[in-house]
């Protein structure tokens, strides 16, 4: 058995992309490269359900012995000895695995069992707007695979996007005043959207209709600050976008300790095609 007592905890897994026509979120991970690492530093398969931690406290216990690992922002404590950093750990019955996340940033959390939880969609994702509420797993055998790390890239400066969308509709001033502005991670900041904080900038675009949104979509509305799409972003937007922020970026803006000076620069599609194959494990 396994015990799993959690904060605002999510499933997520490969997400329901597939429905996203149909008006679902593709419902997947705010951090999409710490979820890959997660299972990769377990031998796990890609469509492996991962816990997601946002906000507040987990704690785990064993009666077998269970490979665990721990991405993202976690402050981790095993029998109350802190855990340095992200790790792949053996937990043993009568340890307990004390996990804390603070507000707009995420932890993952991989399970080495055969895990049973219902699907919604061809998804065992978590997303209580859409009616799909935490759901209390089955855990069944042992998978195999070996314990590894994850590499430490620490990359630092601006977060890259694409000027895509609607961006060449947005005047020099406009475009000059996002990339040079430094803002900061709103705390309010979830699965959903990672909101800016920062001086409102008003600009005249306008979209006639709502149109679909991908996963890094920078939505700008005409009187506020820009906000990037996570992974459980909604599936149509009407606020016109300014580019993309790429996938490896994303996960950087995931994990940016609230009130730190944060920048855009925009790419181009070779560098991030680039940074993407050197971020996934």
């Amino acid at each position: 058995m396994i015990e799993i007592q959690a904060g605002v905890a999510q499933w997520r897994d490969q997400g329901r992309a597939a429905y996203q026509h149909l008006g679902y979120s593709p419902a997947l991970s705010a951090d999409p490269i710490s979820h890959a690492w997660a299972l990769h530093m377990l031998g796990l398969p890609d469509s492996h359900p991962v816990l997601e931690l946002g906000l507040g406290r987990m704690m785990v216990r064993t009666e077998v012995p269970t490979r665990v690992a721990l991405t993202g922002a976690f402050r981790a404590e095993l029998n109350d000895q802190a855990l340095g950093g992200e790790c792949a750990i053996e937990l043993l019955p009568g340890q307990e695995l004390r996990l804390t996340c603070r507000a707009g940033r995420f932890g993952y959390l991989a399970i080495a069992r055969d895990i049973a939880l219902p699907k919604h969609r061809g998804s065992v994702a978590t997303l209580a707007r859409e009616g799909f509420d935490y759901a209390e797993p089955c855990f069944g055998d042992p998978l195999p695979g070996k314990l590894t790390t994850r590499p430490q890239h620490t990359e630092h400066g601006p977060i890259r996007y694409l000027p895509t969308y609607e961006h060449d509709d947005f005047s020099e001033s406009a475009i000059a005043h996002f990339e040079s502005f430094v803002w900061q991670i709103d705390p309010a900041s979830d699965s959903m959207a990672l909101r800016l904080l920062g001086e409102a900038v008003h600009h005249q675009i306008g979209l006639e209709y709502s149109t679909p949104l991908a996963i890094g979509a920078i939505q700008w509305p005409s009187g506020g600050v820009p906000m990037v799409m996570a992974g459980a972003h909604q599936s149509i937007g009407g606020y016109p976008r300014i580019g993309c922020v790429l996938p490896d970026q994303l996960a950087r803006l995931a994990q940016w300790p609230q009130r730190e000076p944060l920048q855009f620069v925009a790419t181009d599609w070779p560098d991030a095609q680039r940074r993407l194959k050197r971020a996934l494990p």
